[in-house]
């Protein structure tokens, strides 16, 4: 499995997302602080409660769906419901939260 963070720029947190990975069933989720996600993103109201889901593929990759109403960007592609794969220096936004970085590490 690939060694990945995700580093939350406003928040100054580095989160490992492969440990949560491994611990949730492949699957992590992410919105707003306060409402049982397994990375909190703050308080913006831009950020949905249950905003998007990051999970671990057999192909040996990350990928993310929104589940938003503001979206989901990577790289300033807006990425609605659909997937998307994250790759090393990815530049995630959640509504108009972010940039939240994604890192593999070797």
């Amino acid at each position: 499995m690939i060694n990945a963070v995700l580093r939350d720029v406003p928040g100054k947190k580095v989160h490992n997302l492969t440990g949560l990975i491994k611990e949730n069933d492949d699957e992590v989720s992410l919105g707003r602080a306060g409402y049982g996600n397994l990375i909190e993103l703050g308080q913006d109201t831009t950020i949905s409660r249950q905003h998007a889901t990051i999970t671990y593929l057999d192909i040996g990759k990350f990928c993310i769906k929104d589940h938003s109403t503001n979206g989901t960007r990577i790289n300033e592609e807006i990425i609605h419901a659909e997937k998307g794969y994250l790759r090393h220096g990815d530049k995630l936004w959640f509504g108009n939260y972010g940039p939240v970085v994604y890192e593999e590490k070797d």
